[in-house]
């Protein structure tokens, strides 16, 4: 049995558009089979958008003008640096890990957000309370 060459190097023959039309990209990814996926990719980057609004410009402002808690910018600025340091090495110690030791990995992320997270809100509740703003905080 013998098999037929391949076409143009090895290349897949580009199928034409019917009636010898070239496709619309636009009207292909706008139909209702890409609709799903389109809108998917649409709504990934503003998870991180809303995020980044929320950490970096809503709550510094808030925390400064209701909880009245000092250097409250200062505390936005420190937290973006070191995100970005932890997300460089967590990044750095995925690609050493293979793909087995990534649920380590989640896990121990998780555990120390569950006990650092607690730990930092009583932290700035105690510093609120010290310097006599306690009228808005709640106790933990």
């Amino acid at each position: 049995q013998e098999t037929s060459p391949p076409q143009s190097g090895g290349e897949e023959k580009e199928e034409e558009a019917p009636s010898g039309k070239e496709k619309n990209s636009l009207l292909e990814a706008i139909s209702p089979s890409n609709r799903r996926a389109l809108f998917a990719s649409m709504l990934v980057p503003t998870f991180p958008a809303a995020a980044y609004y929320i950490s970096y410009v809503w709550l510094p402002v808030y925390f400064e003008t209701i909880i009245k808690v000092p250097h409250a910018f200062l505390i936005a600025t420190i937290t973006g640096v070191l995100g970005m340091v932890f997300n460089i090495s967590g990044g750095l110690l995925s690609d050493h890990y293979t793909s087995s030791k990534y649920v380590v990995i989640m896990v121990i992320s998780s555990a120390c957000m569950a006990i650092m997270g607690p730990v930092f809100l009583t932290l700035v509740n105690i510093t609120s309370n010290k310097d006599g703003n306690n009228e808005n905080n709640t106790t933990l």
